[in-house]
């Protein structure tokens, strides 16, 4: 349902999320550890991964169950960083059940289940825990005058987007969100090219920053093809089918 969500509202959606994301990631890795590759982790619990690059900018992923086999598609015509918080969005949806439909940026603020969503993947991927203990680190003191330097640095420690890591630091230090929020200017279109030259000036990972646009598919899927093949459970029409269409978007991407 969308509606107009007020402050307080967010901030009690925000804090609903917190412990099913501390959780889930207690499932995933040590508390002590960043995600590295957040792919090949779900597909070591059993998801299938999609990427493919979409027409529609605005579409941020969706996750659909079949047969007891969760799927993820992630729309590569984003920025990897991104394309990382969205499978986290994803999952989301898969552990909790909540929502079923295709995910998109623009209701990512209005709609209550994909706001939590997106606050768990921003937890999940950013545990406070590990946020003040590189602040701590990094004697980073006060984030009134934290350096866009400082926050590519730490983008790229926890492998997100530049827009996410200053949207954790405003949850967990909301105190500062007006001096945070003037940060996000070096986000836009338009000062593009200044923020690739920070990046690699901070030696930090351009694609995070980069649409990839690629076309990529759990090696899972390739084999369990193989063995229904193999099996005679699927037809060589059926498997040329298959083959042919990725293919196709491999060349569209």
């Amino acid at each position: 349902m969308v509606i107009d969500i007020s402050g307080d509202k967010k901030r009690e959606w925000y804090e609903s999320a917190i412990p099913i994301a501390r959780v889930e990631r207690a499932k995933l890795l040590p508390d002590n550890e960043v995600i590295s590759n957040p792919f090949q982790l779900l597909e070591k619990k059993g998801f299938f991964i999609l990427k493919f690059p979409s027409k529609d900018d605005n579409l941020s992923g969706f996750h659909i169950r079949k047969s007891g086999i969760d799927c993820i598609y992630i729309n590569s015509a984003q920025t990897l960083g991104r394309q990382y918080f969205s499978v986290w969005h994803e999952y989301y949806h898969a552990v909790t059940g909540e929502g079923s439909s295709l995910s998109f940026h623009g209701e990512r603020e209005l709609d209550e289940i994909e706001f939590k969503a997106e606050c768990f993947a921003g937890c999940l991927l950013m545990p406070e825990e590990l946020v003040k203990e590189y602040l701590k680190n990094k004697r980073i003191t006060n984030l009134k005058y934290i350096r866009y330097t400082e926050i590519i640095a730490m983008q790229n420690y926890f492998k997100v987007s530049f827009q996410a890591i200053i949207k954790r630091l405003i949850q967990i230090f909301p105190e500062f969100e007006n001096d945070l929020k003037k940060r996000y200017s070096l986000s836009k279109k338009e000062r593009y090219s200044e923020l690739i030259k920070l990046t690699e000036e901070c030696h930090g990972d351009v694609r995070l920053i980069t649409k990839t646009n690629d076309v990529y598919l759990s090696k899972q899927f390739f084999d369990d093809m193989e063995a229904n093949f193999i099996h005679q459970r699927i037809s060589p029409e059926k498997m040329k089918s298959l083959l042919v269409l990725l293919e196709c978007l491999e060349n569209e991407s």
